[in-house]
């Protein structure tokens, strides 16, 4: 669940209306979206979210608006269309679950404490006999006891069997950390929003390193490079992307970063820059493993020149990455 989803939940829920939250529980075929996604329609028919737009959202909402009236839970099938010839090419199964009253509140505090504190939490629903009987925030260990796991997922599931079980992680949306401030990290910073990821920002430059030029940014840092590595705690959902204004401060920091737990850690630069940065941390002792993780030069080949375009490629680079771990 995203933080959007929950302060639209707590919005309706504090202003004593109840609202459906629609959740994709299964994939078939070439839907848009996958399992966990989810959108949330209030009294009124506001929507927040989507489960794939197009006819298919529009059927999905007019059902969730019915049994909202009736504040009943549900699981429907819907196919989705490729052409005029109502040919199938995919479709969802989706999970209506109504929020409502005291419950409702208590189950969306719990929800927003687990992302606050930052701990790792789950939101699990017991789905028997086509409806949604359960909804709770569970720890790591609770959840693989609870529904009989040997590990806790990283992406949202659904478990087989009866009962089945419908597991969200409750997580903060990914971390960006971007080193360097210039042209090119105030629009990657702007992109990355778009995206939902939170940014963060490091600059040894004290005229680039402030919050004015980052209005999204989570936090922006000003100090030195060889410095930054005190400042900074790294977590297998972390990215780096290293753009700072030269080649020696480029090499400062990968020098530690890439012994780090960060998941995705990238480089701008040109392909004769990238070579040369590549043989000067292999002789600072790095192995061919560590610099093996290195995505660099970073950004997709569109030709990219601008700032912003080339912030475009850079975030298109991410967004197949993080497509291809799911």
């Amino acid at each position: 669940m995203e933080r959007l989803l929950l302060d639209a939940i707590a919005g309706e829920l504090r202003a004593g209306k109840r609202c459906m939250l629609a959740t994709i529980i299964a994939r078939r075929g070439s839907a848009p979206r996958g399992v966990g996604t989810s959108m949330l329609v209030s009294l009124a028919g506001e929507q927040t979210g989507t489960v794939g737009g197009g006819l298919l959202e529009h059927h999905v909402k007019l059902d969730a608006l019915a049994l909202l009236e009736k504040c009943a839970c549900a699981v429907r099938e819907y196919e989705i269309h490729a052409d005029d010839k109502m040919a199938h090419s995919g479709g969802v199964t989706i999970l209506f679950r109504p929020l409502a009253g005291e419950t409702g509140l208590a189950l969306a505090q719990k929800i927003r404490h687990a992302f606050d504190s930052e701990s790792e939490a789950y939101l699990v629903c017991q789905i028997l006999e086509g409806c949604a009987r359960e909804t709770t925030v569970l720890a790591p260990e609770a959840l693989c006891s609870f529904c009989d796991l040997s590990c806790a997922p990283e992406q949202p599931l659904v478990t087989q069997g009866e009962p089945r079980w419908l597991i969200e992680p409750l997580m903060p949306a990914p971390r960006v950390i971007l080193f360097g401030g210039g042209h090119v990290a105030q629009c990657m910073a702007r992109q990355l929003d778009l995206l939902d990821y939170r940014t963060w920002v490091v600059e040894d430059r004290e005229a680039f390193a402030v919050q004015s030029l980052f209005p999204t940014a989570e936090r922006v840092i000003f100090c030195d490079y060889d410095r930054s590595q005190e400042k900074l705690t790294f977590t297998k959902r972390d990215h780096a992307i290293v753009m700072s204004r030269g080649h020696e401060t480029d090499y400062q920091i990968l020098r530690w970063l890439l012994r780090t737990e960060a998941d995705y850690i990238g480089c701008i630069g040109s392909r004769k820059k990238i070579a040369l940065l590549k043989e000067k941390l292999l002789a600072s002792g790095l192995s061919e493993q560590q610099i093996g993780r290195l995505h660099a030069p970073i950004g997709l080949d569109i030709r990219a020149q601008t700032p912003a375009e080339i912030a475009v490629s850079v975030a298109a680079e991410l967004i197949g990455y993080c497509a291809c771990k799911k």
